[in-house]
C-alpha cells in the first residue's frame, strides 16, 4: 500500500476536513520497538520539539522534495492549535500491509490522532502522516455514557457484520456488510460513499467514525449497509490507471457502482446510495450507472470546487502557520483542470436525468457547516426544482418537498459531519467526539423504507 503524494493528499484532505496535516509518500521497512532510542521515538520527539531541520535530514529525497524544513517545524504547533494540548502517546505498532511502517495513537485534549511513520531499507524516513486514530480496546463505547446513547447502543446490538471485498477490475477494497437479522430480499441496503481524501471504511475523522455509526444505527432500523476502504487509501497513486490524469470515476464512482453490484449479487433488491461531501456530489452520477431505489446526499457540494476551497482556506488560516497555508494554496492551484471539470459538473442537467429516471432523492444539510454551506443547499434546491418544473416553495420549517420523490432538509446547529456544535465553526471541533442526532437517522431510515416500497430496484 502506498500513500498519496504530498500535494494531492493535502488538496483532497482539505475538502473533506479542512485539517491541514502533512501527508507524505511511504515505503520501506523497520522494526516496531518502544524504547526512546528507536527511530520512531526520535522522529516523534523532533516533531514535538519543532526541530524540523534535524528531521529534514532524516528524510529521503522524495520527502525532502515534497516538504520544507519550515513545514516540518510548524506541524506540531498546528496540530495542537486544532486538537488541543498534547497529553500522551501509545506504543508503536506495525502498520499492517505497509512495509516498514509503524504507528502510535496520540492523545490530545480534544481527541486522538495517529502518527504513521515509514522508513526505507536504509533507515531514512520515507513517509510521515497524521491519520485518524486506530481502535484501542478502551475507546469509543466507554465514552458513550448518557442514557440516550446507551439506549441507542442497545438498539444496534441485533445486527450481523461480515467481512467482504469490493472488486473493481484489479482493485480490491476491504469492506464490511452490516445487516439486521432478516431476509435480504426484504431488507434495503445502503452503499456508503466517502468524501474527498484517502478515507477508511468507518469514515474516521478524529475520534469520530461517521460511517460506522451510520451502519450501526441504520441496522437498528432494519436497514443493511456496505462500507469499504477508499481506493486511494489502499493504493495511493496506484489507484489510477494514469497517475498523471486523476479522474472522478476512478477516485469514487467506479467503486461505488461495483459495491452496488456486489449488494445485488448478495440478494439485496432495494439498493440506495448514501454519499457524504464529495460522495454526495457523486451520488447522482453513481445512481445513473447502477440500479438503485434512491440516493441520499449528505452535505453535498454544489459550488465550483476552487471557490469552496478558497473559502475553507480563510477559515483554517487562523489555525495554521503561514508556511502550511502557503503549501495548501499551492496545492489548490495545482489541481488538474480536467478533474475540476468533472467535479464541477452541470447540477441542473444531472438533476433532470435523476428526475427523468424516477430516482428518489433525499438531500440533507447541516446549517452550521462551513465547508459545504446553505448556499450549496440552495443550488441543489434550484436544480431539482427546475428539473421538476416547480418553484420549490412547498416548505414546512426546514423541510422542502420539491415533489413526492425529491425531499430536502436542513438541520440547525449541525456541522459538516452532522454533529452538534456551538459558536464559530472550526476544524478543531472534528477532534471532539460527537454523535449524529437521532432525528437525522430517523429521517434517513424513513426515506429508505418509504422509497423501498414505492420504487423497488430492478433485479440485478
Amino acid at each position: 500500500m502506498k500513500m498519496l503524494t504530498f500535494d494531492r493528499t493535502v488538496r483532497t484532505f482539505l475538502l473533506l476536513l479542512s485539517l491541514s496535516f502533512i501527508c507524505l509518500p511511504a515505503h520501506g521497512r523497520c522494526a516496531a520497538q518502544d524504547t526512546p532510542e528507536t527511530p520512531q521515538e526520535i522522529v516523534f520527539s523532533l516533531l514535538k520539539d519543532g526541530n524540523g531541520k534535524m528531521l529534514y535530514f532524516m528524510c529521503d529525497s522524495q520527502v525532502q522534495q515534497a516538504v520544507g524544513i519550515e513545514s516540518l517545524s510548524s506541524l506540531w504547533k498546528s496540530l495542537e492549535a486544532q486538537a488541543g494540548r498534547y497529553v500522551s502517546h501509545g506504543q508503536w505498532k506495525d502498520f499492517p500491509g505497509l512495509d516498514g511502517a509503524v504507528y502510535s495513537n496520540i492523545s490530545f485534549e480534544n481527541g486522538k490522532m495517529a502518527l504513521l511513520i515509514t522508513f526505507n531499507a536504509g533507515g531514512m524516513v520515507s513517509g510521515l502522516r497524521i491519520m485518524p486514530s486506530f481502535d484501542d480496546n478502551d475507546e469509543d463505547e466507554a465514552e458513550r455514557n448518557t442514557d440516550t446513547d446507551a439506549a441507542r447502543d442497545d438498539a444496534t446490538a441485533d445486527r450481523n457484520v461480515t467481512e467482504c471485498a469490493v472488486q473493481t477490475k484489479s482493485w480490491t477494497l476491504p469492506a464490511l456488510l452490516t445487516e439486521p437479522d432478516r431476509e435480504r430480499e426484504r431488507t434495503p441496503i445502503v452503499i456508503l460513499v466517502h468524501g474527498s481524501g484517502p478515507n477508511d471504511k468507518d469514515g474516521s475523522i478524529g475520534p469520530n467514525k461517521v460511517f460506522k455509526e451510520l451502519a450501526e444505527e441504520l441496522a437498528a432500523h432494519g436497514i443493511a449497509s456496505l462500507r469499504y476502504d477508499k481506493r486511494t487509501l489502499i493504493y495511493g497513486q496506484g489507484a489510477f490507471s494514469n497517475p498523471e490524469k486523476v479522474t472522478l470515476e476512478e477516485e469514487t464512482i467506479d467503486d461505488a457502482v461495483s459495491a452496488a453490484a456486489l449488494a445485488g449479487s448478495m440478494g439485496f433488491r432495494h439498493i440506495f446510495i448514501l454519499g457524504h461531501s464529495l460522495g454526495a456530489a457523486c451520488a447522482p452520477l453513481i445512481a445513473l450507472q447502477c440500479s438503485t431505489s434512491g440516493i441520499i446526499m449528505m452535505a453535498a457540494p454544489a459550488r465550483p470546487m476552487k471557490e469552496m476551497l478558497e473559502e475553507q482556506t480563510k477559515v483554517v488560516s487562523q489555525y495554521n502557520s503561514p508556511e502550511t497555508m502557503e503549501q495548501l494554496r499551492k496545492a489548490t492551484e495545482a489541481i488538474q483542470a480536467d478533474y475540476l471539470k468533472e467535479v464541477d459538473y452541470d447540477r441542473i442537467q444531472t438533476a433532470q436525468k435523476i428526475v427523468g429516471k424516477d430516482i428518489p432523492t433525499l438531500i440533507l444539510q447541516g446549517e452550521r457547516d462551513y465547508q459545504v454551506t446553505m448556499e450549496d443547499f440552495g443550488i441543489w434546491k434550484e436544480a431539482f426544482s427546475t428539473a421538476c418544473g416547480t418553484d420549490g416553495s412547498d416548505v414546512t420549517g426546514k423541510e422542502c418537498v420539491i415533489d413526492s420523490d425529491i425531499i430536502m432538509k436542513s438541520y440547525p446547529g449541525l456541522n459538516h459531519i452532522f454533529h452538534k456544535g456551538e459558536g464559530a465553526p472550526s476544524p478543531a471541533e472534528y477532534m471532539q467526539k460527537g454523535r449524529i442526532p437521532e432525528q437525522v437517522i430517523i429521517d434517513i431510515a424513513g426515506f429508505i423504507h418509504s422509497m423501498s416500497k414505492r420504487h423497488p430496484a430492478e433485479t440485478l
